[in-house]
């Protein structure tokens, strides 16, 4: 899950997709507004979040 304000972070983590994707892992890339219901479905999660000022870009439930 990610979330990005100018795009750097999704191109970062599109970037470790393809990498994963060659190495033959199966990844689904979402924004942080689209979370997942259930994580219990994925061996390992990736976050990644914008830093602007010192703080990051995180905005769950709202």
């Amino acid at each position: 899950m990610y979330s990005s304000i100018d795009g750097q972070t999704q191109k970062i983590c599109q970037r470790l997709k393809d990498i994963l994707v060659d190495a033959h892992h199966s990844v689904d890339l979402v924004t942080i507004d689209n979370q997942v219901n259930d994580i219990s479905l994925y061996d390992k999660v990736v976050l990644a979040s914008s830093i602007r000022y010192g703080k990051h870009n995180w905005k769950i439930g709202g």
